[in-house]
């Protein structure tokens, strides 16, 4: 590292800063070069591998530490009030706006984080104070504000949180389904659906998709969404290496398991498809997005009318899954 110090050692430093720092503080232009650091910290590392393994290990061992990801979600939440209630157009002033940029680089950073470690997105889904933050950011923060940076900064908040919040989905399943239920995110996520951005729209959907757990969320989850996604899956496949804007196959799949749950949504899948294109998700990566392809063959064949079209496309990889097993357990 530039300084002479490894990058755990600068990350621990800066949870020092940021453990010790007072509300004044947090809310003052001096704090936007902490939480500045926070996001540039790893950039020093070049190799794409292992900066992912880098981001691992300090969220695992550095991050969720007792009371760290709760300190992370108490300063996300005051620097976002802070925002709010200076958000007269006649204030505009230099507090509200370093506030702002904290907010962003911390959020920034902890997607980073959290898009590596299961760990820590799980920490982060126990803590209130950063459940109530993002649901701010979401609600209101990130809309068209002249007291506020470029609006592509706005967009690029909105992005880093509805990904954390998809982070949180992703990792935390039916425990962030239901306390995101709970606390309103699911009207908050749909005025985002129709965005005009790409980007934004898929983000949202996919979100929606994991949110969506009765009829009435069913007449809102159109058809056209699980069409998105579905081209999506597709799209992946052909590019392996994940775009900017993308999602993996295996990300994709987690979230088609989520719809697979809905009985009346089960026939539109299998009118696009979906058996086929989970036949080369199966064949094309890890083992853990072979997993999360059979994971929505298994949702599908319980539905008896479905039952022989699974068994057609999935029985011999399927037999060939059990005999590997046997086999592994009885070397075992």
């Amino acid at each position: 590292m530039e300084d002479g110090r490894t990058f755990t050692e600068q990350v621990a430093l800066l949870i020092e800063e940021l453990e010790m720092a007072t509300p004044e503080f947090i809310i003052s232009p001096d704090f936007v070069n902490i939480s500045k650091r926070f996001l540039e910290s790893f950039y020093n590392i070049k190799n794409k591998e292992d900066m992912m393994i880098y981001r691992q290990k300090v969220a695992d061992s550095i991050l969720c530490k007792k009371g760290t990801s709760k300190t992370f979600g108490k300063t996300l939440k005051l620097l976002i009030e802070e925002v709010k209630r200076r958000a007269n157009p006649i204030t505009h002033s230099t507090t509200r706006i370093s506030a702002y940029k904290s907010a962003v680089f911390l959020q920034a950073a902890l997607l980073n984080y959290s898009e590596c470690s299961a760990k820590l997105t799980r920490n982060l889904m126990k803590d209130k104070n950063y459940i109530q933050a993002n649901r701010l950011i979401l609600h209101g923060v990130c809309e068209d504000d002249a007291n506020l940076p470029v609006n592509q900064s706005i967009l690029h908040f909105l992005k880093c949180t509805l990904t954390c919040t998809h982070n949180l989905l992703k990792f935390c399943g039916d425990e962030a389904r239901f306390v995101l239920n709970e606390k309103g995110f699911y009207n908050v996520i749909l005025k985002y659906k129709d965005s005009c951005r790409t980007d934004i729209k898929n983000l949202s959907l996919f979100i929606l998709a994991y949110l969506t757990k009765d009829e009435q969320g069913l007449k809102l989850l159109e058809k056209t969404t699980i069409d998105i996604i579905i081209t999506s899956l597709k799209d992946a496949l052909e590019n392996k290496d994940r775009k900017p804007d993308g999602f993996r196959p295996v990300e994709l799949c987690a979230c088609l398991e989520q719809i697979a749950k809905l009985e009346p949504i089960q026939a539109h899948l299998i009118a696009q498809n979906i058996l086929s294109i989970l036949r080369k998700v199966y064949r094309s990566g890890s083992r853990r997005t072979a997993c999360a392809a059979l994971l929505i063959v298994w949702t599908l064949a319980f539905n008896p009318e479905l039952k022989s079209q699974v068994k057609k496309a999935f029985g011999n990889f399927v037999k060939w899954e059990l005999n590997s097993f046997q086999k592994k357990r009885d070397r075992n």
